[in-house]
């Protein structure tokens, strides 16, 4: 609740020479509260992959085909997921590709982030209201 608390907190918690957002809901999924225990400090794009305004889906059903074209947009890049057969079907790889992404990411980053947070990362539900 004060400034010398969250200090201290952030010397416990930064890794020097690294840029860092302040997180509130890698650690517990949906939170709402900034504290010690419920917060870490996450690259901006480790931020960016958790939340569905983050990640940007869109699909698209071909006029000719009546296929569904699913892409994500994730800072600035596009990625193509595939051609599926129905909305619902491309709606499940998109879901599929965001959990994929996030498991990578932690995986990669499994010794440069603290314990707590790889484990929140690899257990991490993708839901169609994210």
């Amino acid at each position: 609740m004060n400034f010398s608390n969250f200090r201290d907190w952030y010397r416990d918690n930064t890794i020097e020479g690294r840029k860092f957002d302040l997180d509130k809901d890698i650690l517990i999924q949906g939170n709402n509260v900034y504290g010690p225990n419920t917060c870490s400090l996450v690259t901006h794009y480790a931020n960016t992959i958790f939340q569905r305004r983050g990640i940007e889906t869109n699909i698209v059903q071909n006029s000719v085909s009546g296929k569904f074209d699913a892409s994500v947009y994730i800072l600035g890049k596009t990625k193509k997921i595939g051609l599926f057969d129905s909305r619902d079907e491309a709606e499940k790889m998109l879901l599929s590709y965001r959990k994929e992404l996030i498991n990578k990411f932690a995986r990669r980053n499994r010794n440069k982030v603290p314990h707590k947070v790889y484990e929140a990362m690899m257990n991490w539900k993708i839901e169609v209201t994210d």
